[in-house]
């Protein structure tokens, strides 16, 4: 029974971790999505991550769980980790500037669950209960009546160009795939004993030069102004490195399904965090589309956590 209760335990303080790293996240996604009219995203995410970098660099340099052998141990998954975490990252920060805030986090979010079990089966010969595909499903089907949303004006977000929209409509279902395969390397990495600090400081090799060719190569860093710099900054201590290691705590504990359905909270939170942006307008459609994938969520906590709970009292009963 005691180690029942520290399964639960552990749980839960996975769960308050990803519930943490959502609300720091959709309150600095609005707030980007605000400031970022007038700056070339890839200047942002090229300053941004090269500071979160340095962060963690140095978060790990004084770890004392840190270990020189581990970037050997996890080469091929960390490289694939890195091409993970560019494709997503990119993709969602540009998406944020040209599509509503609370609609990019659904439509992530939304193809996550049913692709995680998907990647899980097919990869990796995973089992999953009927319930957690109909979880999936339904979020699946919540996240497409958003991109419906937004495709036909009636997001928060007034239609500017539609060529825009299209491709950060688009760029949000790349990211939601992409943030899939982050998780469950992030994941493999934390099972070869990397510590979150050890992760996280060697996960944005790829994204910084590629975001560093991109904004020099574009010439926005010209246009780059001093002023820029303290809102980058903001964003990147509340929501990139607080938020990703709060996440990070969180993958360690949890697996990659309950870690994307976990993520379903977010858009929630932008949606009403969207009240204090001029910019974003009510969108009922928006509301709907949210609570929808707002119900499945909470199903599945309680799916995941009484099937987490049979499973290791049915080990228990068998050991004894």
């Amino acid at each position: 029974m005691s180690n029942l209760r520290q399964v639960n335990s552990v749980f839960l303080l996975g769960a308050l971790f990803l519930l943490g790293s959502a609300i720091f996240s959709a309150g600095t996604q609005v707030y980007y999505a605000n400031k970022v009219q007038g700056l070339d995203p890839f200047v942002f995410l090229f300053i941004s991550f090269s500071i979160t970098i340095i962060v963690f660099s140095g978060f790990n340099h004084f770890s004392k769980s840190s270990r020189t052998f581990q970037i050997k141990e996890g080469k091929k998954d960390l490289l694939y980790l890195n091409v993970s975490t560019a494709v997503a990252i990119i993709t969602f920060y540009y998406a944020l500037k040209y599509v509503e805030p609370a609609i990019v986090s659904a439509i992530e979010i939304g193809v996550g669950p049913l692709f995680a079990l998907l990647l899980g089966k097919v990869l990796f010969s995973q089992k999953a209960p009927p319930a957690k595909w109909g979880i999936g499903l339904g979020i699946l089907i919540g996240s497409c009546f958003l991109f419906w949303t937004s495709l036909t004006g009636r997001s928060g977000v007034e239609l500017g160009s539609s060529f825009h929209m299209v491709v950060g409509l688009f760029a949000s279902l790349i990211c939601g795939f992409a943030a899939v395969y982050a998780a469950i390397y992030s994941k493999k990495l934390s099972e070869r004993g990397w510590n979150s600090t050890t992760i996280l400081a060697h996960r944005f090799y790829i994204i910084v030069p590629i975001t560093m060719l991109i904004a020099f190569g574009n010439g926005s860093m010209k246009l780059f102004i001093f002023n820029d710099l303290v809102w980058i900054v903001v964003v990147t201590l509340f929501g990139v490195i607080l938020p990703l290691y709060l996440l990070q705590l969180g993958i360690r504990v949890c697996e990659p399904f309950f870690v994307m359905i976990s993520i379903a909270f977010i858009p929630v939170f932008t949606f009403f965090f969207q009240i204090f942006d001029t910019r974003v307008q009510w969108s009922t459609g928006t509301l709907i589309g949210i609570l929808v994938l707002l119900t499945f969520a909470i199903v599945s906590v309680f799916v995941e956590h009484h099937s987490s709970g049979n499973t290791k009292e049915r080990k228990q009963r068998g050991v004894g």
